[in-house]
């Protein structure tokens, strides 16, 4: 009887054994398929990094990668734009050569020796001095404008004949006769029978 359950012991043994070894075998065979797969990705990085530094040194590329290069170059210059900023909120700026953040009154890169000038004002915030500055203008361009307008209609009214002295006055009187005639008609006893 402990034969048999030896017999049973060794068999299940074996069988997990293989079922161990299969599982592993899988798993090796997933890495592997993996690890080719991750190659190849990194060559086909390789073949966009060498046809795009093409693009950058102005070298002529097909058709077709050049509309993918020039959205790289988008990306990359919109990359550079966020990183000035961020550094700048920092007191900071970019290194144009290695691209590591340094003081913003730095000549050269303390990293890599590369001259920095300080950056010139941005031109948006110029455009909006300049435009504010055009609106102020404007506005006081329309003001005077205005006030000569006013002045050249007061001269037309001084220029202009004085009103012949009775228009004036019967003008002036009408007025007064049609209140009188409002009054006088209120007035007016009403004619009401009155009982011997």
């Amino acid at each position: 009887m402990a034969k048999d359950f030896l017999d049973e012991l060794s068999k299940t043994a074996q069988s997990l054994t293989e079922k161990v070894s299969s599982v592993y075998e899988s798993s090796k065979l997933r890495s592997k398929i993996a690890a080719e797969e991750h190659e190849s990705v990194k060559l086909m990085a390789e073949i966009g990094k060498i046809v795009y530094a093409r693009f950058a040194e102005g070298k002529e590329v097909d058709s077709e990668f050049q509309e993918l290069c020039e959205g790289i170059l988008g990306h990359k210059k919109a990359v550079d734009e966020l990183k000035a900023t961020a550094a700048g909120k920092k007191g900071l700026k970019i290194c144009p050569a290695c691209e590591k953040e340094i003081d913003k009154d730095a000549m050269f890169c303390p990293y890599c020796g590369t001259p920095v000038p300080n950056p010139e004002p941005a031109p948006e915030e110029e455009d909006f001095a300049d435009d504010a500055e055009d609106e102020f203008a404007v506005e006081d361009a329309c003001e005077v404008t205005e006030t000569v307008e006013e002045t050249e209609e007061t001269e037309e009214s001084a220029e202009e004949p004085a009103e012949d002295p009775e228009e004036k006055d019967e003008a002036a009187c009408e007025p007064a006769e049609e209140a009188a005639e409002s009054v006088f008609d209120t007035a007016e006893p009403s004619e009401e029978i009155i009982p011997d």
